[in-house]
C-alpha cells in the first residue's frame, strides 16, 4: 500500500503551509491515525448516493468496503479525495475485482492503457462509461436491477434441476435470462456470456461446489455481483462456503436486506 497520497493529503490538509520535517516513521504514524477520518469523510460522501444499501450492508462492511476503496485508489495512482469515491463507486457498482473481470473486460483495456495509473482527468471517462454500462445493464434509475433482485429473492431453486439429455450450461442459460434478461443480453451482445458460464462454475470448482444447482448459483452469483464475488469486502458471507446450501442461506439472507433497503 503505498503512502504519498496520504502523507501528502496530511500535509496539505491538516498541517496548514507550515514547513515540517517529518520523518518516514512520523508519517507513518500520522497516516494510522488521520486514516479512520479520511473512511468516515468518505462513506459520508458516498452514503449520499449509496445509503440505501449501506443500511444493508452494515456499518462494518461499508467500513470494508470503503477502507479497500481507499487502498486501490491509492494503488492506481488516484489518491486524492475525489479519486478515492471514484474508485469505491467503481468496486460498489463493478465489484472489488473491477479491473480484472473477465465480464468488464473494457475496464481491463482502460487501465492497461493507462500502466502508470489513471491520471485525474482520465476516471471521469471510465466514469462515462460505466454510467452508460449500468444504464444498459440496470436500468433507467436501475429498475431492471430491482427486478432481478426480486426474482432472484423469490427464485425456486429446491425445484430446478438440470432435464435430462440436457447439458448443465444449456440449462442454466434460460434461468439467467429469466432473472435478468437486461444483463443477459447485454452479456450476449460482446460475446460473453460463456465466459460467465466458465467464470461461475469455475467458482463453484474452486469451492468444492459439484452440484448443479451450486453450479446455478455461482453461475448467478457471478452474473450479479461480478466474478471476484467470493473476494469482495461488499460479500463476506460468500468467502468461506463449502455447501451450496451455506451460501444459498447468505446469499437469500443478503438479496433479502438488500430489497428491503431498496424498497423502504
Amino acid at each position: 500500500m503505498t503512502t504519498v497520497d496520504t502523507g501528502a493529503w496530511i500535509r496539505s490538509n491538516r498541517l496548514g503551509t507550515r514547513m515540517l520535517a517529518i520523518r518516514p516513521e512520523q508519517l507513518s504514524v500520522f497516516e494510522d491515525a488521520v486514516r479512520p477520518t479520511l473512511v468516515a469523510e468518505a462513506t459520508q460522501r458516498l452514503a449520499v448516493r449509496h445509503g440505501r444499501y449501506f443500511a444493508a450492508l452494515g456499518p462494518a462492511v461499508v467500513r470494508a468496503v470503503v477502507e479497500h476503496g481507499m487502498r486501490r485508489a491509492e494503488q492506481l495512482g488516484a489518491g486524492t479525495e475525489w479519486g478515492i469515491d471514484a474508485v469505491t463507486e467503481l468496486v460498489l457498482i463493478l465489484g472489488a475485482g473491477f479491473d480484472r473481470d473477465p465480464l468488464l473486460p473494457w475496464v481491463g483495456e482502460f487501465f492497461a492503457s493507462a500502466p502508470s495509473g489513471p491520471a485525474a482527468g482520465e476516471l471521469p471517462l471510465l466514469s462515462g462509461l460505466v454510467s452508460r454500462y449500468v444504464e444498459e445493464t440496470a436500468g433507467p434509475h436501475g429498475v431492471a436491477m430491482r427486478l432481478a433482485l426480486q426474482r432472484l429473492a423469490s427464485f425456486e431453486w429446491g425445484a430446478w434441476s438440470v432435464p435430462p439429455m440436457q447439458r448443465r450450461g444449456d440449462a442454466i442459460g434460460p434461468v439467467l435470462a429469466a432473472l435478468y434478461p437486461e444483463k443477459v443480453s447485454a452479456l450476449d451482445r460482446r460475446g460473453l456470456l460463456g465466459t460467465l458460464l466458465r467464470a461461475g462454475e469455475a467458482t463453484a470448482t474452486r469451492h468444492g461446489l459439484t452440484d448443479d444447482r451450486g453450479s446455478l448459483l455461482c453461475v448467478v452469483l457471478t452474473l450479479v455481483l461480478g466474478a471476484h464475488f467470493d473476494d469482495d469486502p461488499q460479500f463476506p458471507w460468500a468467502r468461506g462456503f463449502t455447501t451450496t446450501a451455506a451460501l444459498l442461506d447468505d446469499a437469500y439472507g443478503f438479496l433479502q436486506r438488500v430489497v428491503a433497503a431498496v424498497e423502504a
